[in-house]
């Protein structure tokens, strides 16, 4: 049974889009401003499946249901289908940003069969199938599959979401990558160390957001390395094994350390967003990620502009769109991690969907581009092509820090609230409130503390200095903001906190 909700407010389009202007546009494809109005225009009329997937989805983020509100305005009619049998909140985040509900057992292992039945039974006509979330892509292609709508081969995404995969399909099409090898078990060390050598990085193989990711220098610290991996897996949603993937996958794997170039001083991985129209690459640019503390590998924060040499973007972006070809992909939005070398670009992991923390404002804020718009479009086959920016409208900077001891925040949490200060201030989150509980970096997986925005008319080098500067006031704030766990959580340094 499908439950409706009462309908969003309309948008009025212009008068001199009539259907044979619309068609027209749509078939030249131009990346101007006529035909992205076209393309909202085209969204009138057509209904699409959003896909919760099976967990306690994230729908109250406000990007997401703003999005999905807007596609709505534009006359987009959204059915979203929910796990049944959650709790009521799970539902009600979600509720305003869409029209009606389904609901289904989607985190069966015939999820996808369970959803294409519950969208039959409710005689549903369908023109695409939509999820943003990593987790959820593979369940969203095989649903689109079944009912025979737009998007890419489910095979496409059981690659993307199995690391060993992934470096095969690149070696198979003669793409630059690293030596891999699975690990079923802590007795695989010495393969790793046969195959691999030193230093070598081990990681879950279907892991999210970098977490559970360690360096290896030798064969003492191997095994001890794979058994902590292990409890990370075991310990986090996020790290846990690709249950729906066809092909057998082992939960760890064992990777070549690349040693990348370093930009700027602080610079030595990049976010290369990638969009796609029919196989086309029709838009993508860089974003730089400040260099990670060596011991977790987690994200700290990125800028934009890239601050390396154009020639270095242009290699990336093009290696990236290869790669992604080569996995299967020919549609939507892709965020492709990269690093550069001096044998050129490796690809570190490419995810099926838009980056997440400030990926989609980055893009907004400096080049007037929504990879979110463009990826949504995609799955209902609307032809792709967004105007951009010829040049940057800004440099834009995002701060994620990580809690610098295990703990719990103390009765007043204020942390950030040090930033406001910074000339180039645009905003702030924080992800943890007082009392909750928070891991450390003496943990090596520890939990991030907040967001802050960062926008300006500078240079890049100005406003990486700033980050610099601001991420060492956090780390020092939130040392005070957090209640020890006990004798054995010690704090990490300023020195292994900044940048």
């Amino acid at each position: 049974m499908v439950v409706a909700f009462p309908p969003t407010e309309p948008v009025t389009e212009a008068d001199d889009l009539t259907p044979e202007r619309i068609e027209a546009l749509l078939e030249a494809n131009a990346a101007d401003d006529e035909t992205q109005r076209a393309r909202l225009a085209s969204l009138k009329g057509k209904h699409m499946l959003f896909v919760a997937g099976d967990f306690v989805y994230p729908a109250c983020a406000k990007f997401l249901c703003d999005h999905l509100q807007g596609l709505r305005a534009h006359g987009l009619y959204i059915t979203a289908i929910f796990q049944q049998d959650k709790k009521k909140a799970y539902y009600d985040a979600c509720r305003p940003a869409v029209d009606a509900e389904l609901f289904a057992d989607l985190g069966a292992s015939n999820g996808a069969e369970n959803a294409v039945a519950a969208v039959r039974e409710a005689g549903l006509e369908l023109d695409g199938v939509w999820s943003p979330h990593e987790a959820v892509v593979l369940l969203m292609s095989r649903i689109a599959a079944l009912l025979k709508l737009p998007g890419n081969p489910p095979s496409a995404y059981e690659v993307a979401r199995d690391k060993f995969a992934t470096r095969e399909a690149l070696k198979e099409a003669n793409i630059n990558s690293i030596k891999a090898v699975q690990i079923w078990d802590v007795e695989d060390a010495d393969l790793a160390a046969r195959e691999i050598g030193f230093p070598m990085i081990v990681k879950p193989s279907s892991g999210m957001g970098s977490a559970g990711v360690y360096r290896v220098d030798d064969n003492a610290e191997l095994r001890e390395t794979l058994e902590r991996v292990f409890a990370d897996i075991d310990s986090s949603w996020g790290l846990k094994v690709n249950h729906g993937a066809v092909q057998r996958q082992a939960p760890v794997l064992a990777e070549t350390c690349v040693l990348p170039n370093i930009y700027g001083g602080r610079i030595n991985e990049f976010d290369v967003e990638v969009v796609l129209n029919k196989g086309e690459l029709v838009y993508s640019n860089v974003l730089d990620n400040l260099e990670a503390l060596p011991y977790t590998y987690q994200e700290l924060g990125s800028i934009a502009p890239s601050l390396s040499p154009r020639e270095v973007q242009e290699e990336m972006i093009q290696y990236a769109a290869a790669a992604t070809r080569a996995m299967g992909f020919h549609t939507g939005a892709f965020h492709v991690e990269t690093w550069m070398t001096p044998s050129g670009p490796i690809l570190i992991e490419n995810n099926p969907r838009v980056g997440g923390g400030a990926t989609v404002d980055t893009h907004i804020n400096v080049w007037g581009v929504n990879p979110m718009l463009e990826f949504t479009l995609a799955m209902l086959d609307i032809p792709i092509n967004p105007p951009r920016a010829e040049e940057p409208f800004c440099v834009y900077g995002y701060i994620l820090p990580n809690a610098p001891l295990t703990g719990a925040i103390a009765d007043k949490a204020d942390f950030l609230d040090e930033t406001k200060k910074s000339p180039y201030f645009k905003t702030l989150n924080y992800f943890k409130k007082p009392k909750e509980a928070v891991k450390g970096l003496d943990t090596r997986l520890p939990d991030w503390i907040g967001e802050v925005h960062l926008r300006g008319n500078c240079t890049g080098e100005e406003m990486l200095a700033a980050m610099g500067e601001n991420l060492d006031l956090i780390h020092d704030a939130a040392a005070n903001c957090i209640v020890p766990a006990g004798p054995e959580a010690v704090e990490a340094g300023p020195e292994m906190a900044a940048v």
